[in-house]
């Protein structure tokens, strides 16, 4: 079995939102993903804590995704989100804010 590696709220949120879900409705820190299939889940929303190998695994069950899966769409979430920072930074660079003394 391969190792399920431990993501946040946040990540998991990107990949769910990767996958065509979209959260519908939240009950306290709890937030309720649906996709346009049917298939659905929930992922607490706890700051600064990670998902337990447990909850993520029965979220993959849920969504009907294989663990390799899973680790694929990590990487291309993370490499999106270094993309979107590189283009921020880079056009910080090209229009620099005017600072008023």
């Amino acid at each position: 079995m391969t190792k399920l590696p431990i993501i946040n709220f946040k990540s998991m949120g990107s990949v769910l939102r990767n996958l065509g879900f979209s959260a519908i409705r939240q009950k306290g820190s709890h937030l309720f993903y649906k996709h346009a299939d049917g298939k659905t889940t929930t992922v607490p929303n706890h700051p600064n804590r990670d998902l337990a190998r447990p909850l993520i695994r029965e979220i993959l069950r849920e969504i009907e995704i294989s663990v390799e899966e899973f680790r694929n769409l990590i990487n291309k979430s993370s490499y999106i989100q270094v993309i979107i920072i590189l283009n921020l930074a880079l056009t910080r660079d090209l229009h620099p804010m005017e600072n008023p003394k």
